[in-house]
């Protein structure tokens, strides 16, 4: 997307030679000028980066999204000096260089060389491997502030990285979320933003850093890995402990593959969406509240919810339910959101909030639900995250937005409601001066079609046309979503009537929390279902709502690993 002329490298696929020298992968260098030639400090770490892709080796920035997350720990994201090494990880994957790393397989006190050792019976890496994934384990490495490569970085002492082997190694960190590659770092101000203060990753006695209580896994839940008692980074040499969790915390699965079989059913959608809640908050400054009939509206607000951590409860157009106000104020809660406007929730229902004590209410509404998911995505990026990349779903497709809802969530991805063929001016306005990254289509071109696709490509830097995410119907979109974002690690999956979904209007924001996804569910589930649910290693099956058979429970707990 760059000029040709940019630094980069590429394949000749041509059948000309040079000197009689067929021609494969190269380099183009920009060298601009004498004075600045390929020995300058700042031309040279560019050759060195653009040489080590035609050894394969991946960029570790991200090309459409914000957030640094390796920085100027390794040569292929933020080049510093003359050119800093890689990480010990991507030298040994792909310079294929046999290095002397370990795994740590128990509790004890731990030593690594300096990373920068050439002597190959050095022990310079470790990986760590959690119990609770398969396919995301941990690395630690000691980095030095010393030598040719390294004097540049900002500091020296224990580096912490993930490895996600979710995402494909080759492709790095390009795409964004999920990263390949994660390096820890203080005062993160996301989860994976690839924020906080990438400089002070390292650990060390003199950084005043020596633990790490939280070694997280993509999706946020904790490994139970703790590193601690990281000594001086003075030496040649580094030392530190590690712990991992202990054996009783770490749930058994019975021979059916899922532990727990949860029933969220009240006796209308208001006390179901109470007893949701109450299943997994003990406490919350804020609650939202969003009209029992307007499901729309209260999916659209289900980024918002996840990211504060705060339920979504049902509520009808002029009043509050017995069993949410009861919830409300078993919550301690002290903040009101009202998603829709007044034609939504009236004022009635304001002046009932008030009589409970709470003054700090916030609607958030149009004239439509249109409107609505607009004023929604302004207020997530004037309030909440920056708005990088966005879903676009059929604000009357309701089935599409709740399977699509806890994934807005976990990923920070406001939700743009539209008609078929239209999306509301304004918003269109306001998204094309964002720069938005990325956007995905939540269903067939029966509900998006392939011309305002088109229109939501023109406006994102990444190309969209493979982001449609529509089945034959509501089912076949669900098991779409669930193969294109459900993690390996998930390990809860929420079972919602397919045919009335707002029953589970509660659950996209808790799902988020509790690690799971949704699974819309008919009379039976479609095999594409069954083949997604497959691949997920569930430990906990939450029903919300009635109307839902005993076979199909049956049946996921069948097909789940």
């Amino acid at each position: 997307s760059n000029n040709m002329l940019w630094p980069h490298e590429a394949a000749f696929k041509g059948d000309q030679t040079l000197n009689g020298k067929k021609l494969g992968n190269y380099n183009l260098i920009n060298v601009g000028s004498n004075e600045i030639n390929v020995f300058n400090k700042e031309i040279l770490k560019v050759v060195i980066h653009e040489f080590l892709h035609v050894f394969n080796y991946p960029d570790l920035y991200r090309y459409y999204n914000s957030g640094s997350p390796v920085g100027e720990w390794d040569i292929m994201s933020d080049s510093t000096g003359y050119g800093q090494l890689p990480l010990v990880y991507t030298r040994d994957l792909f310079g294929n260089l046999n290095l002397n790393i370990e795994e740590i397989t128990k509790d004890g006190v731990y030593t690594l060389r300096n990373s920068q050792s050439t002597n190959k019976n050095d022990l310079i890496a470790f990986k760590i491997k959690s119990p609770l994934s398969e396919k995301e384990y941990f690395m630690v490495e000691f980095r030095k502030k010393s030598g040719n490569w390294d004097s540049s970085l900002s500091g020296s002492g224990l580096i912490v990285y993930r490895i996600n082997n979710n995402v494909d190694p080759w492709i790095g960190n390009r795409n964004g979320l999920p990263d390949h590659i994660y390096v820890f770092r203080p005062n993160e101000v996301n989860l994976n933003n690839g924020g906080g203060y990438i400089s002070g990753a390292f650990l060390s006695k003199e950084s005043g850093r020596t633990s790490l209580d939280n070694l997280f896994f993509s999706n946020g839940t904790s490994s139970g890995i703790k590193i601690s008692s990281v000594g001086s980074a003075n030496g040649d040499s580094i030392s530190f402990k590690v712990a991992f969790p202990k054996e009783e915390t770490i749930k058994e699965k019975p021979q059916n593959g899922v532990i727990d079989k949860v029933e969220l059913i009240g006796k209308d959608r208001y006390e179901t969406s109470a007893l949701i809640s109450k299943n997994t908050f003990q406490s919350s400054e804020t609650v939202i509240l969003v009209n029992g009939g307007a499901s729309a509206d209260g999916l659209t607000m289900s980024p918002v919810a996840s990211y504060l951590k705060a339920p979504i409860l049902l509520v009808k157009n002029n009043s509050i339910p017995k069993e949410i106000v009861n919830e409300i104020k078993r919550l301690k809660a002290n903040k009101v959101i009202i998603a829709g406007g007044e034609g939504v929730i009236t004022k009635k229902v304001e002046n009932q909030i008030k009589s409970l004590g709470i003054s700090n209410i916030k609607r958030l509404g149009g004239k439509d639900r249109y409107e609505t998911s607009f004023e929604i995505i302004k207020y997530i990026d004037a309030n909440l995250y920056d708005v990088e990349n966005i879903i676009v779903a059929n604000g009357f497709a309701e089935a599409d937005l709740m399977s699509i809802s806890p994934i807005a969530g976990r990923d920070n991805m406001p939700i743009v409601l539209t008609r078929k063929d239209t999306i509301n001016s304004n918003a269109y306005a306001w998204l094309k001066n964002e720069n938005i990254n990325n956007s995905y289509i939540v269903g067939g071109s029966g509900v998006i079609s392939n011309s305002l696709l088109n229109k939501i490509d023109m406006i994102a830097a990444a190309d969209i046309r493979n982001n449609r995410l529509g089945g034959i119907n509501r089912y076949e979109t669900n098991s779409q979503i669930l193969r294109r974002f459900a993690l390996d690690s998930t390990n809860a999956l929420y079972i919602i009537k397919g045919a009335e979904v707002v029953d589970g209007l509660s659950a996209a924001p808790v799902s988020v929390l509790n690690n799971g996804v949704i699974v819309l569910a008919g009379n039976s589930l479609s095999s594409s279902q069954k083949e997604a649910i497959s691949k997920l290693d569930i430990n906990e099956l939450i029903q919300v709502g009635g109307g839902i058979s005993k076979h199909i429970r049956d049946n996921i707990i069948e097909v789940v690993k």
